[in-house]
């Protein structure tokens, strides 16, 4: 993991963007251990600041391939790169260290653009391409890891977080999931999605299920770190506790909240039964009000369903990382991927057709890396913790797509609708008929905060916070961006106080009703 930036420029016009690079770095200083490793060319400079995960103390970046022709920068994890690493030996190539951004490297020089379909895993990547004098920006198919750009006159400036840009310009664009983006061809999309032959048989579709989810944590605990697993006591993060546990010797879970909050008391009650070591993490409801606007800093949202969760996830992040963690897991996009979501169940109730549930599906994984991964990275990274995201595996998201929409979202024989069938199919008789059979809850209700509504900590403190008439005002000044509460009001000033006006912020994502609690 790290924190990355680059600036290309006009090569008539070459100048030396060092100091330039550095400013940026120093913004992202949060998201690496070992800061600016940095290298400068004709008509370009890139750099990272580095989380030492793999070959700490050769994997100094950039990183260049054999002919030192191609340079790169990297944040994330391939967790194929040894497999690579293995056909690019065979065509001659050479390695000098075991990083996972050699291989990128070597393997973008031998195989071109193509090679991002070959990457299994996450990924934000900048690359110099000296053979024909062109820059590649590159996000995984999921955008699980973050990667921004603007213009500034001749120049194209990347970063991992906006708010190393908002210095040169407020119109600021993302970097699209599963697309590259070069000057010549603008942004591509690479990856599709590829469906799988399945049965109609809900029983032998789940068995498929928990063999893909133990293979895809058991990729992502190839380390000998102690792991952290993100715990909220519902079937989304019971099933990866109990998949690594099974991978790796050495797991620690981890829960927020009140002490006798719904999820810490399931939490706890669960790593007694697995024998799994627990953390409870204490926190208050005034605790969670006075870092608002530090959250929405490093969230880089004013969504309220962002800021709610992310109260919880930057204590959580902060008190896993304080305890010596670099790496941990969590439940994220079993949700949008199963139907975990209020939003499915009323459109499995309303009768609405397959296609549009599938649809809605669609709309949700489509939206994640604006939602709930720009949420869990940027509280994560903001104390240097990488965080592994097992469900959104490529193999997991086209076996998901590839489900009748029945074996995700149904109406039982008791009239009530639930979601995620297989999921809690693939799981019974393994984990407890108490997580399995649990319903979907909200996070700060779960922590013991209340909901989204009037009993919620979040609400009322936005009512508090703004009164009528400033609502009224930031909704006639800023139309565009369609203020619907007071809550939200008072988030969008705090965004605005810092990072003003960006330009890809008044899109608004599609956002769940009810925060993630996985």
């Amino acid at each position: 993991m790290c924190g990355i930036a680059g600036i290309f420029y006009n090569n008539e016009n070459p100048k030396d963007y060092k100091d330039s690079l550095l400013e940026l770095l120093y913004t992202l200083r949060h998201r690496g251990n070992s800061h600016n490793e940095i290298a400068v060319g004709l008509g370009w400079t890139i750099g990272a600041n580095r989380l030492e995960i793999v070959d700490p103390l050769n994997g100094r970046q950039p990183i260049f391939s054999s002919d030192g022709r191609v340079a790169v920068v990297f944040n994330g994890e391939i967790y194929n790169y040894k497999e690579l690493k293995i056909q690019l030996l065979k065509k001659g190539y050479t390695f000098t260290t075991d990083t996972d951004t050699e291989v990128i490297a070597n393997a973008y020089h031998c195989w071109g653009l193509e090679v991002f379909r070959r990457l299994d895993g996450m990924f934000a990547i900048l690359i110099w391409d000296e053979r024909n004098n062109e820059y590649v920006a590159v996000r995984d198919p999921m955008g699980v890891k973050p990667l921004y750009f603007c213009h500034s006159g001749d120049q194209v400036i990347f970063a991992s977080e906006i708010k190393a840009l908002i210095k040169y310009t407020n119109k600021i664009a993302i970097v699209r999931p599963g697309h590259y983006l070069t000057g010549r061809d603008g942004q591509v999309k690479y990856w599709h999605l590829e469906p799988c032959a399945i049965t109609q048989d809900v029983k032998q579709n789940a068995r498929l299920l928990r063999e893909y989810i133990s293979a895809s944590v058991k990729k992502r605990l190839q380390t000998d770190l102690p792991v952290a697993v993100f715990l909220s006591g519902g079937i989304d993060s019971a099933v990866i506790l109990y998949e690594a546990i099974n991978h790796h010797r050495n797991i620690t879970a981890f829960s927020i909240g009140s002490e006798y909050a719904p999820d810490v008391v399931t939490s706890r009650k669960l790593c007694s039964l697995l024998d799994v070591d627990f953390v409870h993490v204490p926190v208050s409801s005034s605790d969670l009000l006075k870092i608002i606007p530090e959250v929405i800093w490093t969230i880089e949202s004013y969504e309220p369903n962002h800021i709610r969760g992310g109260t919880l996830s930057y204590y959580l992040s902060k008190e896993v990382a304080q305890r010596g963690f670099r790496l941990a897991l969590c439940g994220e996009g079993a949700d949008e991927l199963f139907g975990g979501y209020r939003e499915f169940g009323l459109a499995r109730e309303t009768e609405k057709t397959d296609q549009f549930i599938q649809g809605l599906f669609e709309r949700f994984v489509s939206e994640l890396h604006r939602t709930q991964l720009q949420r869990v990275d940027r509280t994560s990274m903001r104390f240097t913790l990488e965080v592994r995201e097992p469900y959104l595996d490529k193999q997991i998201i086209n076996f998901a797509f590839s489900l009748p929409v029945s074996h995700k979202v149904s109406i039982l024989t008791n009239g009530q609708c639930q979601g995620k069938i297989i999921l809690r199919e693939a799981y019974e008789g393994i984990l407890p008929e108490w997580i399995t059979s649990r319903e979907k809850i909200v996070l700060s209700l779960g922590a013991g905060f209340g909901g989204n509504g009037p009993e919620g900590i979040f609400y009322t403190n936005g009512m508090n916070m703004i009164s009528d008439s400033e609502l009224g005002n930031l909704r006639a000044k800023y139309p565009e961006y369609s203020i619907k509460s007071h809550e939200e009001a008072y988030y969008f000033k705090i965004f605005l106080e810092k990072f003003g006006e960006v330009a890809h912020t008044k899109e608004r994502p599609l956002v769940n009703s009810t925060p993630v609690s996985t």
